[in-house]
């Protein structure tokens, strides 16, 4: 499978670690605002947070390319996504880590370009998608000849969502809430700044707690955490809250899930549940050390479920703490649901 990387942030530089990684995996191609070819390979050869690539890239600036282990990667320097020269580029699927708006809808016109069998969206915008797919949870309802443009929606939706449904499944839930505690974005301010300053123009928000110093300080604020299941999980909206604090780490979220179930469960009744339900789970891991943060980081789950803090009572309430990776974790189910697509479009006989 040849995979073009459109967008070279955080998760486009991780979905690009993992893809070197993968030897069944080949990436064909990257595309970035940012046309300093040696400043694309420094920044995917040292990472602050996964730190150096095993081996190491090189930029051949004349050429527009980057060299991993003896594969030549064409580098591409355009702001819309539609504008890339697609009948000379030799790819199966775009990952579109851009994050933007107009990217989502300028992908429908990729349809029928070169080889081109789709688009994954690694965020989730309310317009211009044909599927949100959070792999584990509903990948079964693709449908190869009318989905196109894919989200694999948001790292939180893709941690929270397996465990939603299995308390709504199990136990029904009456209500609830979530609360993550996300690490800071590239959008936040080091220092105290007004909030229309933030660097993001695809992510804004208007609350001015968030234009404020991103280091040693918790900041609250919304989230889409809730929301961005409901495509998925359209049967528990309006049934959840939630809320959000940006935390002063660099990876590695954590989520609160405090649910009212319709009917009373047992300590014992839910650890069982749980380990039944998850423990073959490529997609949800358990654990039961004693474990902080630094812990989780490159863990290639949607969530791990802190059975410590797995919590039955009183009454009909469950509380459930959740560990994530949001770049590595969530670049492995992005790579996931590209790899699915492209599964389903060969089983059905697509070339």
């Amino acid at each position: 499978m040849r995979v073009f990387v459109n967008g070279f942030g955080r998760i486009g530089r991780t979905v690009t670690r993992i893809l070197l990684e993968n030897k069944k995996l080949v990436l064909a191609g990257i595309n970035d605002i940012v046309d300093d070819v040696d400043n694309l390979a420094y920044l995917l050869n040292y990472d602050s947070n996964y730190g150096r690539l095993a081996t190491p890239a090189r930029a051949l600036a004349e050429e527009k390319a980057l060299t991993v282990d003896g594969h030549k990667i064409p580098v591409f320097n355009c702001r819309e996504i539609d504008a890339l020269p697609w009948q000379e580029i030799d790819a199966d699927i775009v990952i579109d880590c851009s994050g933007t708006k107009d990217n989502v809808l300028a992908a429908h016109s990729l349809r029928g370009k070169g080889k081109l069998k789709g688009v994954v969206v690694t965020h989730s915008p309310k317009d211009g998608i044909d599927r949100h797919i959070i792999m584990g949870v509903n990948e079964a309802q693709y449908d190869s000849e009318a989905d196109f443009v894919v989200s694999s929606s948001i790292c939180d939706a893709n941690a929270i969502a397996h465990l939603l449904k299995f308390v709504d499944d199990a136990y029904g839930i009456e209500h609830g809430s979530v609360t993550t505690l996300h690490p800071w974005l590239g959008y936040q301010n080091l220092t105290d700044a007004a909030v229309v300053g933030q660097s993001d123009p695809g992510h804004y928000w208007p609350d001015y707690s968030l234009g404020r110093s991103s280091v040693g300080m918790l900041i609250p604020k919304n989230t889409t955490a809730v929301s961005a299941t409901e495509p998925v999980l359209g049967d528990l909206a309006g049934r959840l809250q939630s809320f959000s604090y940006r935390i002063p780490t660099s990876v590695v979220t954590s989520a609160d899930l405090t649910l009212i179930t319709q009917r009373d469960v047992s300590q014992e009744k839910l650890e069982q549940d749980l380990t039944s339900t998850f423990s073959r789970s490529p997609y949800i891991e358990l654990n039961r050390e004693s474990l902080v943060s630094a812990d989780y980081e490159k863990n290639p789950h949607s969530a791990i479920v802190d059975m410590q803090w797995a919590k039955a009572g009183p009454g009909n309430m469950i509380k459930l703490i959740l560990w994530y990776d949001n770049e590595w974790g969530y670049a492995c189910r992005a790579i996931d649901t590209a790899c699915h697509i492209l599964e389903q479009q060969q089983g059905n006989g697509q070339k």
